[in-house]
C-alpha cells in the first residue's frame, strides 16, 4: 500500500495551472504538427502549433490555459513505475483512488482495478482519456465496487507504462474541451506514436525483505515508411506483481490490538460528596466526559479474539437462557429463528437468536450491570462489586418496601448523617447507588488487591456465554462464584482448554472478548495470513499505432489496443459462523454432544464442563475456502480510426480532426462461496440405522426438512426475471430444500481445521461467476484555426462535437442471482446511454505582442461553452406492487462553460484565472441498477420516539397524522395522535431492492482558480507558480440510507410526493402494512430505494511549484531542482446539502493539510541521479467532521489522535552507455529509509489507520537496449 504523496509534476503550459510545474517541453494533447520552418527576419523559429490538453484550439506551444500537472514518460521510467496510477498518485493533489493494493475494500467487481481520483473528490468525477479520446470504462454496473464509486472510470492497469509519453492531469478545466464527468478534472495519457527503431526493456524489483517481487518485459518498435510520410509503432508489455500478505510483515504478524478500555466510565470522582439532592455530583465521572479514551493501543497489546477460531471455539448453549425454547430438541445448525415461521421471521428472514458483544471487558473497571452480587434482601453486604443499578424493583408495594429498606441500610452505613433525611424515593435510590459505587470495588480494584485471581473467575462471573463451573477457590468464590471454562478445538479436532488472557498489570493491561491480550488462542495470528496487502497481478498488453500522411490536408491514423489483466487473491478469506455475528447466515452453530464427528476426547471434556446435550460452536470456515483463490480477469479491446489535416480558410490555416473508436471491456470474476442451504444440511450430521455418518435430512427423522427453509437461511429473495423481450418481472423467490439437495448431501466435519471430506467440501462450496461486458462507440470531430488578427495577437477558435454510446451487461451466475450463497441475491444490470455533445471555445488576445501598455503587456480571454444531452434505456420492469416502470432517461440539454484569462503586467509575471461550470452525468448503474436485493432496519420517523424530531417536527407530525388516517387506523387528527403517541415499531428487518433512478439530474461542479507564474529574467531557467483552487460539487448522486429517505418524505411540505424538490419521490420507496395486519402501520417488505441528487462537496486548496535547472559549465553536467507544495484548506462534505453543518476532513488522517516534495537531480552525459523527498505534515483523528479534542491519553475516542508528520525518500541512479546511449541501466530504491508507518508501529497497526507503506524499502533494476 504505497501512499507516497508527491512526485515531479512538470507543469503544463502557462494558462491557469492549478498545481503543476512548467518545463520547457510541449504539452501535446492529440496531435503535434511538424515544426514550422524559420520565417522571421532574424532567423528565429516560428513557435510550432499544437493541441494542448485542456483545449481543442491549435495554438502556439506554451500559450494554452491549462490547469494541471504532468508526469513525463522519462519520470515514469526513472522511478520504475509499472502502472500509470502509481505515477499519478505521486502528484500531491491526486488521491489514492482504487488500486491493486489491498482488495479495493473487498468489492469483488473491482479486484485489481486502478482508478485515478483528483482532489479525492471521487474517481467517478475524474475523466480519463487516452490520446485525448474517451476510453472504455472498466467499472462494473454493480453496487459492490471500490469506494462505492459507480461511474465510468477507466482502469489504468490496462495502459502500458513503457508506451506512455506523458500523463497530463488537468484540474478545474478541460470540461469544455472533453465534456461530462470532468468535475475534478481530466487525466490525459499521451502515448508514443512515432517511434523509430527498436527498444527492449526488462525490469525486476524486490523488497528488502525478499518479497513483493515485480517484473516487466517490454518491447517498443517502430518504423517509417513511404519516405517518412507514414509510421507504424508496435508495443508489447508484460507485467507481473506477486501477492503480498500481512504475515510477511512483523507489524501485522504481531496482531497488535486496540481494545475497549476498562477505565472508560471507571474514573472515580474525587470531588464526590454524598447529598440527597445530587448536588455533590456522582461517584464516577460520566464515561462521555472522563477523558479516558474508549479504545487504547497503549505501548502494545498482542492478542486475538475469544469469539471464534479457525478450528472452532466452544460456548454454552444454556448461557442465553432461552435457546432451548426457540430451537427443536434435536436441532443442529445455525441459531436463528425459524425462517418458515412468519411471526418469528417476517418475510422468511430469520433473526439471530443470540450474539456475544465483541468488546466486553473481561475484567471491567467500572460499575457492573451483571455479576455485581447485589441482592435487595442483603442489608449488610449489599453487593460484591460497585453496581451500575440498584437491585430489586419498585413495580409494586412489596418491591418498593424492599428497596426502601435497602436504601436505608446503605445510607445508614455510608452516610449516617443523611439517614432519615427524607427525600423522594428517586433521590434515596440515587444516593444509595452513588454510595455503593463510592465504597465498593470494581473488578479491577479487586484484582489489584487479589493479583493472583484466576482470569477465568472474572470471565465466568461477568461474561455471559462461556461454559462455566462453580468457583472452588474459597478465597474468591464469594465475590466471583463462577469460573469460565474456555475451550477451543485444535487443528486435528481435539478439544483443549485455553488461557484466554493475562492481565499483566491491573492498572494498565486491557482485555476484551474481541481483543484478549496475552492468552493462547490457537490462531491469533491468522488474521495477518489472510490480510491481502497487494493482489497478485499479471498484465499482458499489446498496441499498434500507425499514421500515414497523404498530404498536408489529410493524415490517416489508427490506434489498436488489447490488454488482459489477471488479478488473483491466492488466499481468499472466508465467512465464518461466529458467536459475535448478528446476520442470520453467519450466526453460531448449535451442536449436539452426540454429533458423530465429535471425538471421544472432546466429548469427555465437554461432559466434564457440564455439557449434557448441546453446545455452541463458533468457527471461521476458513478451511472451506483454502485452495480456492479468487480470480478476476479483464480483457480490454480498443480500436481508433481517424483523419486529421489542415486547409486554408479566411486567409488562415484551419485544422480538423475526426475519429471513430470502438472499445470493449469484459470482466470475469470467479470466486468460491458457501451454499447456504447445503451448509445447513451438511452441518447436521448424524448416524443412520446402519451406523453410517449421514446428513439428518437423509434419514427418516430428518425427511420433514424437504420443502422447508433450514434455520439460518434467508427463505425469500427478491429477483427479476425476463418475461418477454426488454421486459423484466420482479417477484419473490421462495428458497426451500429440494430432493436433489438432500440426495447429494455429504455430512460436514466442523471440528478442527480441514477435517471434512473432500466430498463434503465440494458439496458445500460453489464456484461463482460475475461478468461485466462494457461496450463503447465514440465519434468526435473538431475544427480549429485562426479567425482574425487583433492588435494583441491572432484570435483563434475551435468547434467540436461528439457522439458516444455506452452499453453494459452485468450478470451473475444463477446461484448468486437467486441468493443461493451467503450473499444477498445479486442483481443483474443491463442498459445503455448515449450522449450528444457540441460546443466551441476561443482565444481572444486583447493586448499583447506590439499592442500593449504599462502593466498591460498581455491580456487574453479564453471563453468556451459545450452543450450536452444524455439519454438512455434499460429493460422495463414490473415491480412487486404491480407497477410497471419504464426505464428511460430523457435528459435535458445541459451547459458546460468556462471563462479563463491571463494578464501579464510585466514580462516576468503572468496572472491567471478560471471560472468553470461542469457536470457529471449519471452512470448506467445509477440510472438502471437492476433491483439489488437488500434488507434494512429503518428508523420510522412516525414512531413515538421520533415524531418530535427532525428539522421540521410540525411538518413531520402533520404528515404522520395523514399517513395514519390514510391507513384507516384513525378517522381524524385526535385519533391519529392517540395512535402515534403509543406507536412503537417492532424493529424487525424489512426486505426490498435498491434500484436505479432514470430521472436523476447531473452532478454540477462550480469551480474557480486564481494564480500566477513568475519567470524572472535574471534567472532564466527558474519558474515559480502558485494557484488557489475552489471546487464545489452540488447535486451529488448518492444511494441514500433508509433513515434519510424516510425523513425526506415525512419532513417534506409536499408529502406524499417529493418529486418536485428531489427529482424523485422518496415517499414511494416504502409502503406500510395494512390495518388488518398484526404489525399494522409498520414499514412493509418490498421497499424500492433509488439514487438521489443529494449532498455537496467542497474543496479549497492551493499549490505552488518551483522548477529550476543550472548548467555547471563545460562538461560538468547540469543540476536540476523541482519542488511542489500543496496546501489543503478545506475538504467539506455536506450529505444533506447544508455546507454550514458540513463534515470537515482537512487535517484528518489521510487528508494532510500540507503535502510537499523536493526533487534535486544531476545529469552529465549518460549519467543521471535523482533524490525524491516527500513530506506530509501531522494530522489528527476526526470524529463527526471535527478534530477530536484533547491529547492522546486524554480524550473520549482513542489514545492515538495525533499523527506526526512523516517523510518518504526515493533514490534513482542510472547510466546510458555509448555515444548513441543505446544501452541503459537504472537502479531505483524506493522508501530508502524503510518508513512503514506514521507514528509508532504499535499504534498504526493496532488502529490500521496510519500505515503508509506495506512494502518498505524496495529495489528495482531496469535494463533498456535500443537499436
Amino acid at each position: 500500500m504505497r501512499r507516497v504523496t508527491l512526485l515531479a509534476a512538470t507543469a503544463l503550459v502557462s494558462g491557469m495551472i492549478v498545481p503543476g510545474a512548467a518545463r520547457a517541453q510541449p504539452v501535446v494533447g492529440e496531435q503535434v504538427p511538424p515544426p514550422a520552418s524559420p520565417s522571421s527576419a532574424d532567423g528565429a523559429e516560428t513557435p510550432r502549433e499544437v493541441v494542448v490538453t485542456g483545449s481543442r484550439i491549435v495554438q502556439p506551444a506554451y500559450d494554452g490555459v491549462i490547469p494541471g500537472a504532468q508526469v513525463s514518460g522519462e519520470q515514469i521510467q526513472r522511478r520504475a513505475f509499472t502502472n500509470a496510477l502509481d505515477a499519478l498518485t505521486d502528484v500531491p493533489f491526486i488521491g489514492s483512488g482504487a488500486s491493486a493494493y489491498g482488495d479495493n475494500g473487498g468489492q469483488p467487481a473491482s479486484l485489481g482495478q486502478a482508478y485515478v481520483d483528483l482532489f479525492d473528490l471521487g474517481s467517478a468525477r475524474t475523466l480519463t482519456l487516452v490520446n485525448g479520446r474517451r476510453y472504455v470504462s472498466g467499472n462494473a454496473a454493480s453496487l459492490f465496487v471500490a469506494n462505492n464509486a459507480r461511474g465510468s472510470q477507466v482502469d489504468l492497469s490496462t495502459i502500458p507504462a513503457a508506451l506512455i509519453a506523458r500523463t497530463d492531469a488537468v484540474t478545474v478545466g478541460g470540461a469544455v474541451a472533453y465534456g461530462s464527468d470532468a468535475i475534478a478534472g481530466v487525466v490525459n495519457i499521451v502515448l508514443k506514436d512515432d517511434v523509430q527503431g527498436l527498444s527492449l526493456g526488462a525490469l525486476s524489483g524486490l523488497t528488502a525483505r525478499g518479497d513483493g517481487a515485480r517484473y516487466r518485459l517490454s518491447a517498443l518498435g517502430g518504423t517509417n515508411f513511404a519516405d517518412g510520410r507514414g509510421n507504424v509503432t508496435v508495443a508489447l508489455e508484460y507485467d507481473r506483481d506477486d501477492a503480498l500478505y500481512g504475515d510477511a510483515r512483523a507489524g501485522y504478524r504481531a496482531n497488535w490490538q486496540a481494545p475497549t478500555s476498562f477505565r472508560d466510565g471507571g474514573v472515580r470522582n474525587a470531588a464526590y460528596t454524598p447529598t440527597l439532592d445530587g448536588s455533590g455530583g456522582s461517584a464516577f465521572l460520566p464515561a462521555a466526559s472522563d477523558k479516558v479514551p474508549r479504545l487504547i493501543a497503549g505501548a502494545g497489546y498482542r492478542g486475538g479474539s475469544l469469539l471464534y477460531s479457525h478450528p472452532g471455539a466452544v460456548f454454552s448453549f444454556d448461557a442465553p437462557g432461552d435457546l432451548a425454547d426457540d430451537l427443536p430438541r434435536d436441532f443442529q445448525g445455525l441459531i436463528t429463528t425459524d425462517p418458515n415461521d412468519p411471526e418469528a421471521s417476517p418475510g422468511y428472514r430469520p433473526e439471530t437468536l443470540w450474539t456475544m458483544p465483541r468488546n466486553t471487558n473481561l475484567v471491567p473497571g467500572r460499575p457492573m450491570a451483571r455479576g455485581n452480587g447485589c441482592r435487595v434482601t442483603d442489608l449488610t453486604g449489599f453487593c460484591a462489586f460497585a453496581p451500575e443499578s440498584l437491585p430489586g424493583t419498585r413495580a409494586d408495594e412489596t418491591g418498593a418496601a424492599a428497596r426502601d429498606a435497602f436504601d436505608a441500610a446503605v445510607i445508614a452505613r455510608y452516610a449516617p448523617a443523611l439517614a432519615g433525611a427524607g427525600g423522594t424515593a428517586a433521590q434515596r435510590d440515587s444516593l444509595a447507588l452513588n454510595l455503593l459505587q463510592a465504597h465498593l470495588p470494581t473488578p479491577r480494584d479487586y484484582l489489584k488487591v487479589h493479583p493472583g485471581t484466576d482470569i477465568n473467575a472474572f470471565i465466568g462471573s461477568f461474561v455471559k456465554g462461556f461454559l462455566t463451573a462453580p468457583n472452588r477457590n474459597a478465597a474468591t468464590r464469594g465475590a466471583l462464584p463462577r469460573v469460565a471454562l474456555p475451550l477451543q478445538f485444535d487443528a486435528s479436532g481435539g478439544l483443549r482448554a485455553i488461557l484466554p488472557a493475562v492481565i499483566a498489570d491491573p492498572d494498565v493491561t486491557p482485555s476484551t472478548t474481541g481483543a484478549a491480550i496475552g492468552g493462547d488462542p490457537a490462531d491469533v495470528d491468522q488474521g495477518a495470513r489472510l490480510n491481502l496487502l497487494h493482489a497478485e497481478q499479471d498484465r499482458a498488453i499489446a498496441d499498434l499505432i500507425a499514421h500515414y500522411t497523404v498530404s498536408d490536408a489529410l493524415t490517416l491514423y489508427t490506434e489498436n489496443h488489447y490488454a488482459r489483466v489477471r488479478s488473483v487473491v491466492p488466499r481468499a478469506e472466508g465467512w465464518g459462523n461466529s458467536i459475535s455475528y448478528a446476520s442470520a447466515e453467519y450466526s453460531a452453530l448449535a451442536i449436539q454432544l452426540s454429533n458423530p464427528y465429535l471425538s471421544q476426547q472432546a466429548r469427555d471434556l465437554l461432559g466434564q464442563a457440564g455439557v449434557t446435550d448441546r453446545f455452541l460452536l463458533s468457527r471461521s470456515n476458513q478451511d472451506l475456502y483454502d485452495g480456492h483463490p479468487t480470480v478476476a480477469t479483464s480483457d480490454t479491446y480498443r480500436t481508433v480510426v481517424g483523419a486529421r489535416g489542415e486547409f486554408p480558410a479566411f486567409g488562415k490555416t484551419t485544422h480538423y480532426d475526426a475519429s471513430l473508436s470502438y472499445a470493449a471491456s469484459d470482466l470475469f470474476h470467479r470466486e468460491y462461496q458457501i451454499r447456504d442451504i447445503e451448509y445447513a444440511l451438511a452441518a447436521d450430521a448424524v448416524r443412520d440405522s446402519a451406523g453410517n455418518i449421514v446428513c439428518r435430512a437423509q434419514t427418516a427423522q430428518g425427511a420433514a426438512v424437504l420443502g422447508t427453509t433450514p434455520y439460518g437461511v434467508i427463505g425469500q429473495e427478491i429477483v427479476r426475471d425476463r418475461d418477454r423481450a426488454d421486459h423484466l418481472s420482479e417477484h419473490y423467490l421462495r428458497r426451500t430444500v429440494s430432493a436433489a439437495q438432500i440426495a447429494a448431501c455429504r455430512p460436514l466435519d466442523l471440528f478442527g481445521y480441514g477435517q471434512m471430506s473432500a466430498e463434503a467440501r465440494d458439496y458445500v462450496m460453489a464456484p461463482t461467476l460475475l461478468t461485466n461486458r462494457a461496450r463503447m462507440l465514440f465519434g468526435q470531430a473538431s475544427l480549429s484555426g485562426a479567425v482574425i488578427d487583433l492588435p494583441g495577437g491572432t484570435a483563434r477558435y475551435a468547434l467540436f462535437g461528439e457522439y458516444r454510446r455506452e452499453q453494459i451487461d452485468y450478470r451473475n451466475d444463477e446461484l448468486s442471482r437467486t441468493g443461493g450463497t451467503r450473499s444477498v441475491a445479486l442483481a443483474d444490470t443491463q442498459g445503455h446511454i448515449q450522449s450528444a455533445e457540441f460546443g466551441g471555445e476561443a482565444i481572444v488576445p486583447l493586448l499583447g505582442e506590439d499592442f500593449s501598455a504599462p502593466l498591460l503587456r498581455e491580456l487574453h480571454f479564453q471563453p468556451g461553452i459545450r452543450f450536452v444531452r444524455q439519454s438512455g434505456a434499460a429493460p422495463d420492469v414490473q415491480l412487486l406492487d404491480g407497477r410497471d416502470i419504464t426505464q428511460r432517461e430523457q435528459g435535458k440539454w445541459n451547459r458546460i462553460w468556462s471563462l479563463a484569462g491571463t494578464w501579464r503586467p510585466v514580462h516576468a509575471l503572468q496572472v491567471r484565472g478560471n471560472v468553470t461550470r461542469s457536470i457529471r452525468q449519471p452512470s448506467i448503474t445509477e440510472l438502471f441498477l437492476g433491483g439489488q436485493s437488500a434488507f434494512r432496519w429503518p428508523t420510522d420517523p412516525c414512531a413515538s420516539s421520533e415524531i418530535g424530531q427532525g428539522l421540521h417536527p410540525q411538518t413531520r407530525l402533520a404528515n404522520c397524522r395523514r399517513a395514519v388516517i390514510d391507513a384507516g387506523l384513525a378517522s381524524d387528527t385526535a385519533g391519529a395522535d392517540q395512535f402515534l403517541n403509543t406507536y412503537v415499531p417492532s424493529g424487525v428487518a424489512i426486505t426490498g431492492v435498491d434500484n436505479g433512478t432514470p430521472g436523476l439530474r447531473p452532478e454540477r461542479g462550480k469551480s474557480w482558480t486564481v494564480g500566477a507564474v513568475l519567470t524572472p529574467a535574471f534567472l532564466p531557467r527558474l519558474k515559480l507558480s502558485g494557484d488557489y483552487v475552489h471546487v464545489l460539487v452540488e447535486d451529488q448522486i448518492s444511494l441514500v440510507d433508509s433513515d434519510t429517505e424516510l425523513q425526506l418524505c415525512y419532513d417534506s411540505p409536499t408529502y406524499p410526493d417529493t418529486s418536485r424538490s428531489l427529482g424523485v419521490n422518496t415517499c414511494g420507496f416504502y409502503k406500510r402494512l395494512p390495518s388488518s395486519h398484526q404489525r399494522a402501520f409498520e414499514l412493509a417488505d418490498g421497499f424500492n430505494d433509488s439514487f438521489l441528487n443529494l449532498g455537496k462537496l467542497k474543496v479549497e486548496a492551493a499549490n505552488a511549484t518551483l522548477d529550476y535547472s543550472v548548467p555547471l559549465g563545460g562538461e560538468s553536467g547540469k543540476l536540476t531542482l523541482y519542488a511542489n507544495v500543496y496546501r489543503l484548506f478545506h475538504y467539506l462534505n455536506a450529505p444533506d446539502n447544508d455546507l454550514s453543518a458540513a463534515y470537515e476532513s482537512a487535517g484528518s488522517i489521510g487528508f494532510s493539510k500540507w503535502r510537499t516534495q523536493l526533487r534535486p537531480g544531476y545529469e552529465r552525459g549518460g549519467f543521471f541521479a535523482q533524490w525524491v523527498w516527500n513530506w506530509n505534515n501531522a494530522t489528527r483523528y476526526f470524529s463527526a467532521g471535527a478534530p477530536v479534542e484533547g491529547a492522546d491519553a486524554e480524550n473520549e475516542i482513542r489514545d492515538f489522535i495525533r499523527v506526526p508528520g512523516y517523510s518518504l525518500h526515493d533514490a534513482t541512479v542510472g547510466y546510458a552507455f555509448g555515444e548513441q546511449r543505446r544501452f541503459g541501466l537504472t537502479f531505483n530504491v524506493s522508501n530508502v529509509f524503510d518508513k512503514l508507518t506514521a507514528g509508532t508501529a504499535v499504534q498504526s497497526y493496532a488502529f490500521r489507520s496510519t500505515i503508509i507503506d506495506d512494502f518498505g524499502r524496495r529495489f528495482t533494476l531496469s535494463v533498456d537496449v535500443k537499436w
